[in-house]
């Protein structure tokens, strides 16, 4: 019976090759933008999972309300992570590193130096919360001294043009050489963390402090089978007040933790799962732009209108042609064939339909996914034998197009009765009509909803890259490693302010955007002593006199600081945000902050050693984090910061312009490259997730219409075949071409 079923739909679906084409194309669209979608989503919640024991390892996050502000950190201090191994039985093992921007490198004297800016410092004891495998090297002997590093199979390639390069040695800034004491596999794109090199934290005397009050350090640590995290949680937030930050509390100033919890002020640390960090992490430092849970959600949801269009397309075509089919359903009646046996008729060619798209399907997929991981950064791949979830999504939509869409053809068809329909009284009836009309219009309302969704998150994105910043991001070059240069640094920014395509520049390491310096500090006003209530906690940047015109910010109050004068030594520039929580009374300009500075030998905070800085200006309000942030108080200090050098272009010819300057560098320092980049390109890395969301439904909700398209395509086709006779006399009878096509489209 089975095989007369097959038989028959494989005849009909020959027999009506123009309309079979469609409906398999229009399915096959729909499933290929179907499987993209949910390999897109399984990479997305995939993260870090590749680990062994995933789920039992956390980072640990710092939540600080202080001085009126609030915030979140992705970083902890230092004794963290020695205190998570050494207070509780139930840690496994615990690993931080800290990120310290870019380093150059080379192998030999006279070598080009190499710029390397995917590099952190890392414990050794990193590789044992962390599998991250080794191709070379003992993972429990690596990073134990000082000057040693770990480096990732790319970089041993890039340098040594091998992998076994164990003992050897790399130059790190011209001056320090580091011994090679592994090689670590490429970690894939799926990871949260992804660094090439990993100095020994040895090489960091912070890291040896014992300062609670500072958040620099990215702490992971791994519990025993079986613990709560959630009471593990609770734990470390009640023990760690108590036995540490409180009385480093009370040491600087002079106040206990209850007080200050009294006045809305708190300390809390959060463990979190590194599974649910790239879909839901959105705190300061993070390592990287993260992904975001809502956006799952959101291509779920397109996947099912995509599916659910060329569903609609299958039933439209399969009822308008019903008519066709009405007769062979009289006479099978008629020779004793029951509903039942129709249905599977009938179901049979649906799913037999459904499995030709798939195939198709699958074969669009493996030529679109290069260009997929191109466009959208990702490193997908198809082997659905190894992914078992992929394969149950495969099967599952086989089965559901192919009765989703096979149904209400196959029930309609199967109705039909068999007198009527042998004496040619049955037709399409009204209902079909109506039905197919509301199947028409819904389709095309669905694909309308998407390019409304898609215009929403386009012009958020919109809004977002068009936003009054409070500085100006647009020819702006960063010219990087400039520290490298020296005194002669001075002498680099001088030589390129006098080119004739240059504004203005300035010398920082401090920028409004991911990726560079940033340093919180607390500070308070004069008149006031050191207390919570009187406290801001306060960015802390450092830049030269330039560094305002440069960037285009708007002064509200005084004027900048003149790096040259010596009278401005010690003077700020603070954001209104800053104006605000300090409370001055009357013109803050003229007026004095203070904060603590710290021991020449231990590094420690020195509550005898208090600074004054005397606010010459006040800017407006610039976004420095993310917009999705709020900006928090912020202040410019006089200081010799000299990591980059900030060009402000008069013109976009920057081919020209770029030679200019790379020309001058070259004068300066030959043996350094000239490594640069634009302001505007690293305000736009800020956002890659919206960025690719946005591409993503631009092509989704392109390729619906596409799919919806071509089956109001195919339903015109019919429509035409199904009136061939009748346009043929009306076109004897005189009719013009343009009245035929506005009679059809009544019909649709």
């Amino acid at each position: 019976m089975f095989k007369n079923y097959f038989k028959i739909a494989f005849r009909n679906l020959w027999n009506t090759k123009f309309y079979s084409t469609i409906n398999i194309l229009g399915l096959a669209i729909g499933i290929a933008c179907c499987i993209l979608i949910v390999l897109f989503i399984l990479d997305e919640v995939s993260y870090d999972k590749h680990f062994k024991d995933s789920d039992r390892i956390y980072r640990v996050t710092s939540e600080i309300n202080f001085g009126g502000n609030h915030n979140h950190y992705t970083t902890g201090p230092a004794p963290l992570g020695l205190a998570l191994l050494e207070d509780y039985p139930y840690v496994e093992s615990y690993g931080r590193f800290r990120t310290w921007g870019d380093f150059l490198m080379k192998v030999k004297e006279g070598d080009q130096n190499k710029k390397e800016n995917n590099v952190i410092y890392a414990d050794s004891s990193l590789f044992t919360v962390f599998s991250i495998p080794f191709l070379h090297g003992d993972p429990a002997k690596v990073l134990k001294e000082p000057n040693t590093l770990v480096i990732s199979e790319s970089i041993a390639l890039k340098y040594f043009g091998e992998t076994d390069v164990v003992g050897k040695t790399l130059i790190v800034d011209d001056d320090t050489k580091f011994r090679v004491d592994g090689v670590i596999k490429d970690l894939p794109s799926n990871t949260h963390f992804n660094f090439d090199v990993y100095f020994s934290m040895l090489n960091r005397e912070d890291s040896k402090n014992d300062v609670w009050l500072s958040n620099n350090f990215q702490t992971y640590f791994k519990l025993k089978e079986g613990v709560d995290p959630e009471e593990f949680e609770a734990r470390i937030r009640e023990d760690f007040l108590t036995k540490y930050i409180g009385p480093q509390i009370t040491n600087l100033l002079g106040t206990t933790y209850d007080a200050l919890e009294e006045e809305g002020s708190f300390v809390k640390y959060h463990v979190q799962p590194i599974e649910d960090i790239h879909l839901h992490s959105q705190l300061n430092n993070e390592l990287s732009a993260n992904g975001d849970i809502k956006y799952i959600y959101i291509f779920i949801t397109v996947a099912g209108i995509i599916l659910l269009i060329a569903c609609i397309n299958f039933i439209n075509l399969s009822t308008s042609r019903s008519l066709k089919r009405s007769k062979e359903v009289g006479i099978r009646k008629t020779l004793g064939s029951r509903k039942k046996q129709l249905v599977f008729q009938f179901l049979t060619e649906s799913l037999l339909i459904s499995f030709f798209s798939l195939l198709l399907a699958v074969l669009i997929v493996e030529l679109v996914v290069p260009l997929f991981n191109n466009t959208f950064d990702k490193q997908i791949t198809t082997d659905y034998f190894t992914q078992p979830q992929l394969l149950l999504v495969l099967i599952f939509i086989l089965i559901i197009t192919g009765l989703a869409a096979g149904s209400y053809p196959a029930l309609m068809l199967s109705s039909y009765k068999p007198v009527e329909v042998l004496k040619g009284g049955k037709t399409v009836g009204k209902g079909s009509f109506s039905l197919r009309n509301i199947l028409v219009v819904g389709q095309f309302a669905i694909s309308i909803i998407l390019i409304i969704g898609t215009l929403v998150i386009t012009g958020q994105l919109n809004y977002i890259q068009n936003k009054n910043l409070g500085y100006e991001k647009d020819r702006v070059i960063i010219v990087n490693d400039v520290w490298n240069l020296g005194d002669q640094s001075l002498v680099f920014k001088e030589k390129v302010r006098n080119l004739a395509s240059v504004t203005n520049t300035s010398l920082t390491s401090f920028l409004p955007v991911e990726g560079y310096s940033r340093s919180d500090n607390m500070y308070w006003r004069n008149g006031t002593n050191p207390s919570p209530e009187s406290s801001v906690s306060m960015q802390s940047w450092g830049a030269d006199g330039d560094y305002f015109n440069t960037l285009g910010m708007e002064f509200i109050d005084g004027q900048p600081f003149d790096s040259d004068s010596q009278a401005d030594s010690a003077t700020v520039v603070l954001n209104e945000a800053a104006i605000n929580q300090f409370g001055f009374k009357g013109d803050p300009v003229g007026q004095y902050i203070h904060t603590f500075g710290f021991d020449d030998v231990t590094g420690q905070i020195d509550r005898e050693k208090i600074l004054a800085y005397r606010v010459i200006g006040v800017v407006k309000n610039f976004h420095f984090n993310s917009l999705k942030e709020s900006i928090t108080p912020l202040g410019v200090f006089n200081r010799n910061n000299r990591g980059v050098l900030l060009i402000k272009l008069k013109s976009e010819d920057y081919k020209k312009q770029l030679a200019g300057i790379e020309n001058i560098w070259n004068s300066i320092n030959p043996d350094q490259p000239f490594l640069y980049n634009f302001l505007d390109s690293d305000f736009e890395s800020m956002y890659v997730a919206e960025q690719r969301v946005k591409k993503l439904m631009l092509v989704f909700s392109g390729l619906a219409i596409l799919v919806a398209c071509l089956g109001l395509f195919g339903l015109s086709a019919f429509t035409a075949e199904k009136r061939f006779k009748e346009i043929g006399v009306r076109k004897v009878m005189g009719a013009e071409t343009n009245q035929v096509v506005f009679m059809l489209l009544g019909d649709l």
